[in-house]
Parts: C-alpha cells; structure tokens; sequence
C-alpha cells in the first residue's frame, strides 16, 4: 500500500453562543456541510480533526468508555448539537478529534470507534491547574493507528493513549 498523506481538518468553532441559547459556541450547519463535501473528496484515507470548543459526545466518552487522562473540571460542551460527530462517523475516515477549551481536562477515550481528546494547557496567562505541556500526536505509515502522549515541559511523558482501529462490523 502506498502511503498517503493523512487529512488534518481545522474547524472554527467559535467562541461564545448567543445569548438567548446561552454558553459556548458550536461547529454550524454550514461547516458540517464543508466537512462532508471535504470527507468525499478523500475517502479512505486516514484524517484528524482539531477545533477549539468540544463536541457534546465529550460528555459521553466520558462516562461510556475507557478514557487515558484527566478529568478535574467540568465538560463544558455547547448546548446546541450540530451533528458534526455524526457527519465524522459517517465518513469512516477521522480516526480522531483534538480540541482544547477545558483547561483542567486533558483526556482521551473513544466512542464509536473515534477516539475524542483534549490537548494540554500550554500557556501561563489563562486559569488551569495542570503542570503546563502539550498533546503529541504519532501516526503510523500504512495504519489507521496512532499514539498521544501530554509531553510536560521538562520532558517527562504522561497520559500515553494508542487509537487502533477495530473492525465497526462486531456487536
């Protein structure tokens, strides 16, 4: 098999919802659309996709499945469900997603067979309480695998987490 490119999509979730929904903001219908007409374009090959406000399914990889990582504050998703982790799963090609906004979290877990992860607080000027650092991402050639990692400033490796992929037709 020859090696391909990964697909890394970069998504503007916003910042804050309006104020009659209240909260933060979410990924809108129209880049949902964008993702599917991009998805098309390169199937089959392995991608990743990386915002900065969570989806709401963090909620669920929380306390469905088995997560690497910290979970010290509380899971600040949008009120609002766009459908984006339906449009993902649809795809068959994110492996996973990588956002921020949570700065005391720092988990990974997989639901559905995408594996949805925080980064790592990196800068001193913003509340958190974790030792500053920052998510690392390993992808392997010819596989729809990949390894993170939160590497700390002083070089220490922790919160290791592997994304294998699994065959979707068992129960």
């Amino acid at each position: 098999m020859e090696w391909q490119v990964p697909v890394l999509y970069f998504m503007d979730s916003g910042d804050y919802a309006p104020k009659n929904v209240g909260g933060y903001a979410w990924i809108h219908p129209n880049q949902v659309g964008w993702f599917i007409s991009e998805a098309k374009k390169y199937a089959s090959i392995p991608a990743l996709a990386f915002f900065h406000i969570l989806l709401p399914e963090y909620h669920d990889v929380w306390w469905r499945g088995k997560v690497s990582g910290i979970k010290n504050e509380r899971i600040c998703s949008p009120k609002m469900n766009s459908g984006l982790f339906t449009a993902l799963l649809e795809s068959g090609d994110v492996m996973g997603t990588f956002v921020g906004h949570d700065h005391d979290n720092d988990f990974c877990g997989k639901l559905h067979g995408i594996s949805l992860c925080y980064g790592r607080i990196t800068g001193y000027n913003v509340y958190g309480d974790l030792k500053r650092g920052a998510r690392v991402i390993q992808m392997y050639e010819g596989k729809r695998k990949f390894d993170s990692w939160i590497q700390l400033g002083n070089g220490q490796k922790i919160s290791t987490y592997t994304h294998q992929e699994e065959n979707r037709d068992s129960c």
